[in-house]
């Protein structure tokens, strides 16, 4: 993927790049923190002191139950979020509850116009009310991909409103094909509803699970791209690295921050000097991998689109409604009409 960098910077790029985004320290923080986990052998493509190399996953010896089997816990079923369980490792399961009032109150001081503010929060929701794991153990909140975050976010305020205290209606537009069709004029946002980007076959079948990655060989005879699925934790860190340049007046260059959460593979060990790293890097390209970065980033999306829709009952015809928050992001866990919950 690089070209023509410094020896010694190249090495701790592929140091970096060689320790997976679902790495663990020792085999007792997997015990300590999946109990259900017994005789769990750490892969051997996981790195350690004596092996940075990745190589196959290969299969694990677990013996556990169902993540979600604790009463207040629900099981989502990896093939229901935007990304469709796609380019997870072997075993991801994920479960989610409710947000209690701890976690709803925090949530309660976001601040719309601060991006930044809004992600802390949001990923505060998503590390107390969710739990993700694979066949080598717990995973971090920051490693689901960061285009599930939404869909998970909504997920965990359906369960937290069951009784439907804190609806979103959103106004629809109606593409019925007969006159007498008789539907609401509002449609209820809820995460069944969402629906996602699909990316191309063409993009999908380059992902390399070995090293998480999609593969691309330019034909100029230039180094091999990989470009990775962006994380909650990549995406948040990069974002904070790129606003504290911003406050501080320091340079950073525009069209590397457009790509960079799919250049760099993990969160765990960034900060601006790696950051800076992969930018000096970047420069090293030549126009082919420039494009490359620049084109196929803008195609591996599953993120979920900005509007939802589903089918008139009487006619069959698409129902749509844009995506929006009439009462900011607050509405997502504050309940809005608060004064329908009083006698």
């Amino acid at each position: 993927m690089i070209d023509n960098f410094d020896d010694e910077l190249l090495n701790e790029l592929n140091q970096k790049e060689a320790k997976s985004k679902f790495e663990y320290d020792a085999q007792q923080r997997i015990e300590e923190q999946d109990p259900d986990v017994e005789n769990v052998t750490i892969p051997d493509w996981i790195p350690t002191e004596d092996n940075i190399t990745p190589r196959n996953l290969g299969k694990v010896n677990v013996n556990r139950t169902p993540l979600g089997m604790e009463a207040e816990w629900k099981n989502i079923p990896a093939d229901t979020l935007p990304s469709k369980g796609f380019g997870y490792p072997d075993g991801f399961e994920i479960a989610i509850k409710s947000a209690k009032v701890t976690e709803i109150r925090q949530f309660s001081t976001v601040d719309d116009s601060d991006r930044l503010d809004l992600d802390d929060k949001l990923n505060t929701i998503i590390e107390k009310c969710m739990k993700i794991r694979w066949n080598g153990g717990i995973l971090e909140s920051y490693d689901l991909w960061y285009e599930d975050r939404f869909f998970i976010i909504m997920s965990i305020r359906d369960m937290t409103f069951l009784k439907g205290e804190n609806r979103i209606l959103l106004p629809i537009t109606k593409n019925c094909t007969k006159e007498e069709c008789n539907i609401p004029d509002m449609i209820e946002l809820k995460s069944n509803l969402l629906d996602s980007f699909v990316v191309d076959q063409e993009i999908l079948k380059r992902y390399n699970k070995d090293s998480y990655s999609f593969k691309f060989i330019p034909k100029d005879g230039s180094a091999e791209m990989d470009l990775y699925i962006p994380t909650i934790g990549v995406t948040t860190v990069c974002r904070r690295i790129i606003a504290d340049k911003r406050k501080k007046g320091k340079k950073f260059d525009d069209s590397f921050a457009k790509v960079a959460t799919f250049i760099i593979p993990d969160w765990r060990g960034l900060d601006e000097r790696l950051y800076d790293q992969y930018e000096r890097a970047s420069l090293e390209w030549t126009p082919l991998q420039f494009s490359i970065a620049d084109q196929i980033s803008e195609k591996i999306n599953f993120a979920t689109k900005s509007r939802i829709y589903t089918k008139c009952e009487s006619c069959d015809g698409e129902v749509t409604a844009e995506i929006s928050f009439p009462g900011g992001y607050r509405s997502l866990f504050i309940i809005s009409n608060i004064l329908e919950q009083l006698f």
